[in-house]
């Protein structure tokens, strides 16, 4: 709460927008939890009864679960809810748009290989690429760029590819809505 004072005024609006309305629903409930905990200790360490202590306990239980639910987003590199989530999810064979899968059938990389599961792996591995940036890679092919360059400069693609994929991966992707905020 102490934050949303520290702020500038041009900043509001893109958090806003980062977070959405279940993002500002989840913030406000972590911080009545916070409230709430900070009156009951004052309530305790004052010797007096805490009105309301059902619902307080309800809405102490909810802000618990949800810090606990953010804080594994944050800090787990496979957070509980997503295996969870995996364990129904159906993962099938990566599907590529037809213009992306020319590209990536005539990618040098893929022509070399010749072990399926290989190029599976590397087929998911473009999709990752491409899907943080797609409106870039619509206008400009990635198999064939990272050809061009490897060539024009006698580096091996290999190289140039699983670059953009650790770039893709570490953060260089556009800011999207966080991921427990997501509407």
């Amino acid at each position: 709460m102490l934050a949303l004072f520290s702020l500038f005024a041009f900043e509001y609006s893109p958090l806003t927008e980062l977070l959405g309305v279940p993002g500002a629903l989840m913030i406000a409930c972590l911080d009545l939890g916070v409230l709430l905990g900070a009156a009951r200790m004052i309530s305790i360490l004052r010797r007096r009864p805490f009105p309301f202590v059902r619902s307080s306990n309800a809405l102490f239980i909810v802000a618990a679960g949800l810090l606990l639910w953010a804080l594994q987003w944050m800090f787990l590199a496979m957070p509980l809810t997503a295996r969870l989530a995996l364990r129904f999810a159906d993962s099938g064979p990566i599907v590529l748009s037809p213009t992306a899968a020319d590209d990536f059938t005539h990618f040098s990389l893929v022509t070399r290989l010749s072990d399926d599961s290989a190029r599976e792996t590397l087929r998911t591995m473009y999709a990752r690429i491409r899907v943080n940036s797609v409106e870039v890679f619509e206008r400009h092919p990635l198999a064939a760029t990272i050809d061009k360059y490897a060539s024009k400069y006698q580096v091996d693609p290999a190289y140039l590819f699983f670059r953009s994929y650790l770039n893709s991966w570490y953060g260089e992707a556009p800011p999207v809505r966080f991921r427990f905020c997501a509407r």
